[in-house]
């Protein structure tokens, strides 16, 4: 694999010592579990052979940009090699989708896919007896039962996977407010912790400082100062601008012209749906849209009542060309029609929206009929996502406005997806108590 290039030409990325330890580690679980497999199934044959024991499960562990998953990606290529038989998961639609562009031979899904978490346990108990790997990435925001549900998968599949959780307690937790470090099972010996420690992914020491300080706690007056310093966004030089503790839609529209490739991030959806609004009307004020269509339910803020779904209405989208989509249902993957997938619209056909992927790839976007006989077009404005969505990304530019305070690391997690401190800024007016970590240390 050394010399080896990925996707797109690149070469593969220089991994630290520990890194290497924790891909041959791995490799090696894999590499035997395949063994034992083929024991087993000589066995069955009535052949000799047959070996004893199991694979493990692992837990790779540390702060964001720490390269947990570039050491797991390597993992990854290297079992692909070696004829391995991989799945690949992930918490969000968005996130897998950038997984399927990473790898696009590999099974990759979001977590709710893969392992059918709407369906009664013992008809999922078979679900991990084709794979050799299984990873489950961003495990900090695992429920008690789903991780629970998802040991006990591997168990049914006689410990032959290695299976791998990714991620960091220390970032945005899940829903529910339970996680795996609730269950018995995490805290078992079958499951064996890996940590890493430097932050890789930071590419100046300004932005690493910061996030060691949001990390554990919050910033002392002083510190907090000093991390939003340059960072308020539109910029401040701007004739007549007054700062705004809401984001107005005169912002929006300067922010875009100052970083016309941002993506704004919030804590809730109805900022997520305020923000993405004043982008269409900043972006597309005097276009005609091509049509009026009705587009995901999820995205519609109208369909909660305090953070519950209450309606399945559709949310009333104006299309127009060269607007950001993201698409929100798996309709064909191997095509990448998948949820999470951003994408521009291109114009309209026949009644389908047209739309070039990130990919590169022309799809027609055509009304679909949900269970509930729902009938919409599987996409959403793409300006502006709210963090659970992002988390485990790596993003160009973000525009952070966080509208809730005391959300556990969100201001850490948003602030995390950048390489470079200059690739941030913020709306609004955040004060410390929007900078609270998951975790005291």
């Amino acid at each position: 694999m050394a010399g080896r290039l990925q996707a797109g030409g690149e070469q593969p990325p220089q991994l630290s010592q520990q890194q290497k330890n924790i891909v041959q580690e791995l490799v090696a679980s894999v590499q035997a579990g395949m063994k034992l497999r083929a024991g087993r199934e000589n066995a069955w044959k009535g052949e000799e052979g047959q070996e004893e024991g199991d694979s493990s499960a692992f837990a790779v562990l540390g702060p964001a940009g720490s390269g947990k998953t570039t050491a797991d990606h390597q993992a990854i290529e290297e079992v692909a090699d070696h004829e391995g038989r991989v799945l690949l998961t992930a918490p969000t639609g968005r996130l897998a989708a950038t997984r399927r562009e990473k790898f696009p031979e590999l099974e990759v899904d979001t977590v709710h896919g893969a392992f059918l978490v709407y369906k009664p346990v013992q008809e999922t108990l078979e679900l991990m007896w084709p794979y050799d790997l299984v990873i489950v990435e961003e495990v900090g925001q695992l429920s008690k039962a789903n991780f629970e549900r998802i040991v006990g998968q591997w168990i049914a599949a006689e410990r032959l996977p290695t299976l791998v959780f990714v991620g960091d307690f220390f970032q945005l937790p899940g829903v529910d407010p339970t996680s795996a470090l609730d269950s018995w099972m995490w805290h078992n010996v079958m499951v064996k912790k890996r940590e890493l420690h430097t932050m890789r992914r930071c590419k100046c020491e300004k932005l690493r400082k910061t996030l060691e300080i949001l990390r554990t706690g919050k910033p002392s007056v002083a510190q907090l100062r000093g991390i939003k310093k340059g960072h308020k966004a539109p910029s401040l030089g701007r004739a007549g601008y007054v700062m705004n503790p809401v984001p107005s839609a005169s912002d929006i529209a300067h922010i875009l012209e100052e970083t016309p490739g941002t993506l704004f991030l919030t804590i809730s959806r109805q900022a997520c749906g305020l923000l993405n609004g004043f982008a269409l009307e900043a972006l597309f004020a005097n276009a005609v849209p091509l049509a009026v269509v009705p587009a995901d339910p999820e995205s519609n803020v109208e369909n909660y009542e305090h953070g519950k779904k209450l309606r399945d209405v559709p949310a009333e989208v104006a299309i127009y060309v060269g607007m950001k989509v993201i698409l929100t249902k798996n309709l064909n993957k191997g095509i990448g029609f998948v949820n999470g997938m951003a994408a521009t619209v291109l114009g309209m056909d026949r009644g389908n929206i047209i739309v070039k992927t990130d990919q590169g790839r022309r799809l027609a976007v055509h009304p679909w009929t949900s269970e509930d006989k729902v009938v919409h077009f599987p996409l959403r404005v793409g300006y502006a996502s709210t963090l659970h969505k992002v988390q485990g990304a790596t993003l160009p530019h973000v525009t952070v406005y966080l509208d809730v305070p005391n959300r556990p690391a969100a201001a850490y997690v948003a602030l995390s997806r950048v390489q470079r401190d200059a690739e941030w800024r913020f709306v609004g007016d955040p004060g410390i108590h929007h900078f609270t970590p998951a975790r005291f240390h």
